[in-house]
């Protein structure tokens, strides 16, 4: 909750040297003592000191925590007059717009060459004003040479009316080349937790590496106000800009201490610069948590933009989507089981590639593609709304659209990409080649007015419900100067203004949702899948925080697309939860009929999120530190979702966890099921691969093949499948340290006539008569362990006779957890191949398409002879696109060859050449009895299944020399691979 503000304050007016005077108005709450080559200012709620341009001791005075204490000296920050002369390299470096430790961009935090700041041997004076204090240093460094006619000016005091500590600088040079100020608070105490909306909202806190974090334009940066949680107090700091300067954020981490500011940028280009004067910055102290101190900031914006959030928000139907499917298979069928599985007014379709010609090509031309209208009103029967790709800002120079509409007289181009990119330009239409993407300037009126008018005929077109206005966040100052009253970010401003007005009933998303244009978007896109790396990403998922949908009131959008395999579905899931976002789901039957993986933790948070309209929520109090967000439903109930480096959660009103995705864990006591998972207890799982991600959900466990009752600590599933003839489980060490030997304990759910146990037979489990499960086996392994359960008679091949092949056997085994995804191959495909040599034609069949998974063709057979040898046979026909296969054999589980059909370079070759040959393995078997045996080959799509062709003939046993023979054929003759 915010403190009681005080009634108006009144300093004196006098302007006098505060070294000749110590000036009070402790009458007011308020207080200016001098000091050393500083000053303190005590308003109602903080009392702040200020030494050589920076904020260097802070006292919260409602409960005297001390958030900044000036002992620590801890100064390794940029502060001062920035100013470029000479050093363009190092004024763009500093303003890496994500300097992340994560991607390993951070910068340095010891000099700064182009901040030139204040130190002892600068001339300082102080005096009153008829408000505060101002203070000025001449003379400034950069550390490395001193600059005597330098200033930097600081003028503090408390706002009348709220008791907030309000500051501004300026700064002046001799010479030009003046960028920007800045006046960093620094000595932050290590408990701090630092909340900004960065990539929709972001928190950090002191267990990160020592980093300076660089921040600016969106998505980095979306609005310029930060809270930082003390121990029991709050700080918030922000600047209410009606112009929207640019402005750039620095967030450092020292070991120490944090320090942070908002630097004031000028307009582009600063050669002329010699002087800068900064917004006003806020700083203030607050009894609850983030929201509270943000609070300010956002009653600003929402009465900054009142008649736009009117605009947006009136459109009612907008207010029940819960769901954007953005890949889909438009036709009645998947349409069918959507409207069946989810409620259509909840979902929002989206189409990527709406527009006639590629995506992003010919901009800026806005013709639809033949079918689009039809899939907009097959959706709308259903009951769905939809939406469309649109670009707010790019064309393509000398296209049809481009020359038609007049672009390079009623468009300006970017003249500089950014102050990070300061040293590329000026651009102006002729830095650009015919067929280049341009990013304009939506300073321009007459492009703003090109872009509403293409809006509107779109919408009279197709009749799309709401558009996804591309690039619409990527805005800010590109030194053009002033346009008809308007600068920098207003650009932006004014096209989104017009956008709301000329079409008041089409919602929009857009990339980004920054303060420049958040009024106007109900869905910001954050497309966390595919920024940053996946160190970025994993620190993502347990530092995100909903504070863009607190600032602005949207609804954060991760979409499907380019999420291609379990770690990326987990990045989408626990983004969107953190930030307060709404559901999202594949529109496929494959993803629909799912019952494996994320996939179906997926389905079900829709289905929540959709049958119970969940909507973030923001109490002011101070939240727990793993507490990521909060949600209440329809009728009021309150949702709670939890996420550490370990365990997310969300929790339903009763205090019951509805969903949970977990790694990093051999062991989980849990309520919940994880979908396929064999190794399960009472009291939850056990044998978890700490490095994978797994989903869970709620329900029964399932009731596998065979059930794992009790393993060894640190040994893991490594892979489970099976079917109604066998069952295949491979156990192994979490690590180095893990267990060499323990006590495996099962329950059998299907009859079995025999188990192998490392490829040696042991006693099956025992079957009472009437059962419906197995008596518990025990057996004591060797790790790793592979067991073969055989519930079906084996097929009994003769020598030379090819093992019977059902492709409907097919299996899909997910790399990661080792189980069957429940995905079967969709087609069929059959190869002649003649085996150089022998004149003996085979068909091959095709295993491909398996992404992160193996995709796996399983034979239980028995071996006709002792002395049998396993052959063979397999090619790769691919050579033009994607990274190639791998071929793998596994019997009993125990992966025994694979080969890499690449494409790989050879020693001395330049290019990567890919392997066609047609390869033949050779294995014996070397039963001892009957005992069955599991042969499987496989292909693996090294993760991605782009263009793969393996072909694979059936197995079979021949008569040969009883040693493992691995060739391919050159020219008709058997070579070693």
């Amino acid at each position: 909750m915010r403190a009681i503000r005080n009634g108006p304050i009144v300093l004196m007016a006098a302007l006098v040297s505060l070294t000749a005077i110590g000036a009070t108005a402790q009458d007011q709450g308020v207080e200016i003592s001098p000091g050393d080559r500083s000053f303190t200012i005590t308003t109602p709620r903080l009392s702040a000191t200020v030494r050589d341009g920076m904020i260097v001791g802070l006292t919260a005075r409602p409960d005297g925590e001390v958030h900044a204490d000036e002992a620590l000296a801890d100064h390794a920050v940029p502060v001062g007059l920035g100013h470029m002369t000479g050093d363009i390299e190092a004024m763009s470096a500093l303003h890496v717009p994500w300097g992340s430790r994560e991607m390993g961009q951070d910068v340095a935090a010891t000099s700064f060459p182009t901040m030139h700041r204040p130190d002892a041997a600068s001339r300082y004076t102080a005096e009153r004003t008829d408000r505060g204090i101002r203070a000025t240093w001449t003379d400034l460094t950069n550390g490395a040479q001193r600059f005597p006619e330098e200033t930097l000016s600081v003028e503090f005091w408390a706002d009348a009316d709220s008791g907030e500590l309000l500051y501004r600088a300026w700064g002046t040079s001799d010479e030009g080349g003046v960028y920007g100020v800045q006046v960093p608070l620094v000595n932050l105490h290590p408990d701090h937790r630092i909340y900004m909306p960065s990539f929709g909202g972001m928190m950090y806190e002191s267990g990160m590496e020592p980093a300076l974090r660089t921040l600016g334009g969106a998505p980095f940066l979306e609005a310029p106000v930060l809270a930082m949680e003390g121990r029991s107090n709050t700080l918030g700091l922000w600047t209410e800009d009606e112009r929207f300067h640019p402005h750039f954020c620095f967030i450092n981490w020292s070991g120490r201490s944090w320090a942070v500011a908002l630097e004031h940028l000028n307009l582009m280009p600063f050669e002329d610069r010699t002087q800068v004067q900064s917004v006003t910055w806020h700083l203030d102290g607050f009894e609850g948590g983030w929201v509270d101190a943000m609070t300010p900031y956002r009653d600003w914006y929402h009465e900054l933009f009142a008649e736009e959030f009117a605009i947006r928000d009136a459109v009612e139907w907008a207010d029940r989507i819960r769901i954007i499917i953005d890949a889909v298979s438009e036709t009645n069928e998947v349409y069918d089981a959507l409207a069946s599985t989810f409620d259509p007014e909840t979902i929002l379709i989206h189409e990527w590639n709406a527009r006639e010609p590629t995506f992003s090509g010919e901009l800026p031309a806005m013709e639809p593609k033949d079918h689009y209208p039809a899939q907009v009103a097959l959706a709308h029967e259903y009951g769905f709304h939809t939406m469309a790709y649109v670009n707010s800002y790019c064309a393509e120079k000398g296209c049809p659209a481009f020359e038609e509409a007049n672009i390079e007289e009623i468009a300006l181009t970017r003249r500089y990409r950014g102050i990070w990119r300061y040293g590329q330009g000026p651009l102006t239409w002729d830095s650009y080649e015919d067929g280049a993407l341009v990013y304009t300037d939506p300073l321009a009126p007459g492009w703003r007015a090109d872009h509403v008018a293409r809006m509107k005929r779109w919408r009279e077109v197709t009749g799309t419900d709401a558009n996804y206005e591309d690039t619409a966040g990527a805005c800010g100052d590109y030194g053009n100067g002033e346009v008809e009253g308007l600068q920098a970010a207003q650009g932006t401003v004014a096209l989104f203004r017009e956008l709301l007005q000329a079409q008041p009933d089409v919602p929009m998303a857009s990339e980004y949702g920054p303060s420049p244009m958040a009024f106007a978007t109900r869905w910001p896109l954050h497309f966390q899948q595919v920024w940053g790396n996946k160190r970025a990403r994993t620190f993502w998922l347990s530092h995100m925080r909903p504070v863009c949908a607190y600032l602005f009131g949207h609804r954060s959008w991760t979409p499907n697309i380019r999420a291609e395999n379990n770690f990326l579905h987990h990045v989408i899931l626990g983004c969107s939860d953190s930030l307060g976002g709404v559901a999202q789901f594949p529109g496929t039957l494959q993803a629909l009929e799912a019952t494996r993986g994320a996939l179906v933790q997926m389905k079900r948070r829709a289905q929540l999120f959709s049958a119970r309209q969940l909507a973030p929520y923001f109490p002011a109090e101070r939240w727990e530190p793993d507490l990521a967000c909060l949600y209440t439903d329809d009728a009021g109930r309150l949702y709670r979702y939890h996420a550490d480096d370990r365990v997310h959660r969300m929790v339903g009103p009763g205090g019951r966890a509805l969903y949970e995705r977990i790694t990093g864990l051999n062991r989980f006591e849990t309520d919940l099921t994880l979908p396929g998972w064999p190794a399960v207890t009472e009291d939850g799982l056990l044998g978890l691969n700490p490095e994978v991600r797994y989903a869970l959900v709620p329900g029964a466990h399932d009731r596998t093949q065979v059930q794992i009752t009790a393993l060894p600590e640190g040994v893991m599933v490594g892979r489970f499948y099976g079917d109604d003839r066998f069952t295949v489980v491979g156990l192994q060490p979490t690590s180095d340290q893990g267990a060499e030997t323990g006590a495996v304990s099962v329950i059998a759910h299907l009859k079995t006539s025999a188990v192998t146990l490392n490829d040696r037979p042991v006693e099956p489990p025992a079957w009472p008569e009437g059962a419906s499960q197995s008596d518990p086996a025990t057996w004591q392994a060797q790790m790793p362990a592979r067991l073969v359960f055989a519930h079906a008679r084996p097929q009994a091949p003769a020598i030379g006779e090819l093992f019977e092949t059902d492709i409907e056997r097919a299996r899909y085994v997910d790399v990661q957890t080792g189980l069957d995804s429940g995905e079967r191959p969709t087609r069929d495909l059959r190869r002649p191949y003649e085996v150089p040599g022998e004149g003996e034609v085979l068909f091959h069949g095709g295993l491909n398409w398996g992404g992160e998974a193996e995709v796996v063709m399983d034979y239980l057979v028995t071996p006709p002879a002792a002395d049998a040898v396993l052959e063979v046979f397999t090619r790769n026909t691919q050579d033009t696109y994607g990274n190639g296969t791998i071929g793998r054999l596994y019997i009993n589980g125990r992966m025994v060859h694979e080969h890499d059909f690449g494409p790989r370079k050879a020693e001395g070759e330049e290019e990567a050449a890919w392997d066609l040959a047609i390869h033949r393995w050779r294995v014996p078997v070397r039963v001892t009895g009957d005992e069955p045996v599991l042969v499987s080959i496989a292909t693996n799509s090294k993760g991605s299944n782009n263009a793969d062709f393996q072909w694979w003939s059936a197995p079979r046993f021949i008569e040969a020399a009883m040693e493992a023979e691995f060739v391919e054929f050159a020219d008709g003759e058997a070579v070693p691979e």
